[in-house]
């Protein structure tokens, strides 16, 4: 039996550094605490980003947000150089990343940080012998079609003498993760699964899964209403029989979206289930209240920001043939009792449980049970 070296990994993406609303001090600041300098992150073997650290291209000369890239990817490289963790930075999509994940690169070189580091822009094979892996790379949008991007890869594992990897760290998306109507490259994943002996963790699509051996992390934070699933990171350990235990790091102080559905709800109503929902949400939390178009708040938002001005306030109008469209017809089964002499006492005092004091129940019962 082939016993493996066990290994300790994590993968992050999609962090979007320089998003237009979840601030960037507040994204480096959870990724700190993702990965604090303690003995627990130091048992990690290889941290792997999959792309988007960035979400769009920064001006480098008076963006406020560099500073803060720049101390986070510094403070990163020197945990990794001290707790002797490899890290490999990969390239996601062209119009989010750009190349500023060179910075990596660069910051290691001018802080001559002793840390392990590879930055990949292309399609590659890495050999890494601390290891005993071999992990392929492919970053987003390599190729016009999937299907040209799938045989660069086979022609790339054959070239090496391989006939399949131990790992792969991609950004795009498998059909899986996509419906079926939209137009976009989507990878295969039964043809990548049979071209991977271990784990496919792949960034790009915002929302976590697990597909066999196909883990998409989802992103880091929340960046957009819609995204109300958790967020986080994923670790998973191969164990020396060839096994993976994979976990699901939330990040829970991930930047709330909230979406508040106050349809045909009278203003008075509709403000009461306001004020009990934002009562449990962090400050700086985005707010979106589904309303139809009449609906007295529509063209009252201001009333909101007066009152709660902590919060970032949107609306979602639905027309009315929408709001119709959505609701579903709920079938209730009920399912016929024979009333008897034993049954009834615990019937009828079941459903004034709720209703009356415990010493009234009592006498109920006595009553009862004299008449039956």
């Amino acid at each position: 039996m082939i016993r493996y070296k066990e290994i300790k990994m994590a993968c992050v993406s999609d962090i979007h550094l320089g998003h237009r609303s979840n601030k960037t001090i507040d994204i480096v600041r959870r990724l700190r605490e993702a990965f604090p300098d303690n003995a627990e992150t130091g048992e990690l073997d290889i941290i792997f980003i999959a792309g988007d650290v960035f979400d769009s291209l920064l001006n480098l000369d008076d963006n406020p947000h560099i500073a803060e890239i720049d101390y986070w990817i510094s403070n990163l490289l020197n945990i990794c150089a001290n707790r002797n963790i490899l890290i490999r930075v990969l390239k996601g999509t062209p119009s989010h990343d750009w190349d500023q994940s060179q910075r990596f690169e660069i910051i290691k070189q001018i802080g001559n940080i002793p840390c392990n580091l590879k930055y990949v822009d292309n399609l590659e094979i890495e050999y890494i012998s601390e290891l005993d892996i071999n992990v392929l790379y492919i970053p987003d949008e390599l190729e016009s079609t999937s299907e040209k991007t799938l045989s660069r890869v086979k022609t790339l594992i054959k070239s090496k003498g391989l006939e399949k990897v131990d790992y792969a760290i991609m950004h795009g998306q498998f059909e899986y993760q996509l419906p079926e109507f939209v137009k976009a490259q989507k990878h295969d994943s039964k043809a990548y699964l049979d071209l991977v002996n271990g784990l496919i963790f792949i960034g790009h699509v915002h929302k976590s899964s697990q597909y066999g051996r196909i883990i998409a992390q989802g992103s880091f934070d929340r960046l957009s209403h819609g995204e109300e699933d958790p967020k986080g990171h994923m670790r998973a350990t191969r164990k020396t029989d060839g096994t993976h235990d994979i976990v699901f790091i939330e990040n829970k102080k991930a930047k709330k979206y909230i979406t508040i559905s106050c349809l045909y709800l009278p203003i008075e109503d509709a403000i009461s289930k306001i004020e009990r929902v934002v009562a449990e949400l962090p400050s700086d939390s985005f707010v979106r209240l589904e309303l139809n178009k009449d609906h007295p708040l529509t063209s009252n938002m201001d009333v909101l920001v007066k009152m709660f001005p902590l919060f970032n306030w949107s609306k979602l109008i639905r027309e009315e043939e929408e709001v119709f469209e959505e609701l579903e017809v709920v079938e209730e089964t009920f399912t016929a009792i024979t009333l008897t002499s034993e049954n009834i006492p615990n019937l009828l005092l079941n459903r004034l449980s709720t209703k009356i004091s415990p010493e009234l129940i009592g006498l109920g019962e006595s009553i009862l049970k004299e008449c039956l």
